[in-house]
């Protein structure tokens, strides 16, 4: 039983992972919103405010970094 939850958590922090672009650095928030998404499932629905409230809200995925901008050529002074 664990290893069948270890496996979906495991799947579904990987789809998680790739629907953010496959960042380098977010491994454990991955995990965290797959572990509590597969919670949420598992959890009787009250109401849907209740689940509303209850679910962790996604964070914004990562930026990604820009590529350095190229160096501005120095124009020569114009001389009147």
């Amino acid at each position: 039983m664990i290893q069948e939850l270890d496996t979906r958590i495991r799947e579904r922090a990987h789809s998680i992972w790739e629907r953010e672009g496959r960042p380098a650095d977010r491994a454990e928030a991955h995990w965290s919103m797959a572990r509590a998404e597969i919670a949420a499932e598992a959890a009787p629905a009250t109401s849907p405010e209740a689940s509303e409230a209850a679910a962790p809200k996604a964070e914004a995925p990562a930026k990604r970094a820009r590529k350095p901008a190229a160096p501005r050529s120095k124009a020569a002074p114009k001389h009147a």
